[in-house]
């Protein structure tokens, strides 16, 4: 585990002239380990024939991700907190 953890390490920290921040590197390498088995299941429907079906999957699948995700957890956080509203503030690296 601590070769994964030196390897991650190492190749998520951006060049430093391109000022990328690492929580914004982690979040790709994050979201691109999420949609490799997308890519995958996408395109053996595809090869089968059904490339209608492929296509719409790939817009489907992350918005119905997305919604359900956001949903069910802001769901559970107006439960566990008993508020009406959630206020969400971005950090001030994603503000520029």
């Amino acid at each position: 585990f601590l070769f994964i953890g030196s390897f991650f390490r190492q190749n998520i920290s951006p060049p430093h002239y391109l000022s990328v921040p690492k929580t914004i590197m982690g979040l790709t390498v994050l979201a691109f380990g999420n949609s490799i088995q997308d890519l995958i299941a996408n395109i053996s429907v595809s090869k089968k024939g059904l490339s209608t079906m492929a296509v719409t999957a790939c817009f489907a699948g992350p918005i119905f991700n997305f919604g359900v995700g956001l949903g069910l957890g802001f769901w559970a956080l107006m439960k566990t907190t008993g508020s009406d509203e959630i206020p969400v503030e971005f950090p001030m690296i994603l503000e520029r």
